[in-house]
């Protein structure tokens, strides 16, 4: 039983996964995403009201060219608006990605 549970909370983290929204970056704050830097302030996203999301969304960052750079965690109450959890497009944060 304890596994069919295991199963059932993967599916539902699966289903959270197809819900991230697409943020588009400024290049200053691609550049620094490429070197590691781990996190992205809210004055780094462009074009969208992001601050409508809930905290601990989980976002999909672009840079102004259309490409994924990033996938993070929302939090619209710090100046820290997103936490980069992967910088791979296939990588999300999921059942998985926790227990490994």
């Amino acid at each position: 039983m304890h596994n069919n549970n295991r199963s059932d909370q993967n599916q539902n983290w699966r289903r959270e996964k197809r819900r991230s929204i697409r943020l588009n970056l400024t290049n200053d704050v691609v550049e620094r995403l490429k070197s590691g830097h781990p996190w992205v302030y809210q004055k780094g996203i462009r074009g969208y009201e992001y601050r409508d999301l809930a905290a601990g969304q989980q976002v999909d960052l672009y840079d102004p060219s259309g490409n994924f750079v990033a996938r993070g965690l929302y939090d619209p109450e710090s100046p820290i608006a997103v936490r980069i959890f992967t910088r791979f497009y296939k990588e999300y944060l999921d059942l998985s990605f926790v227990l490994a």
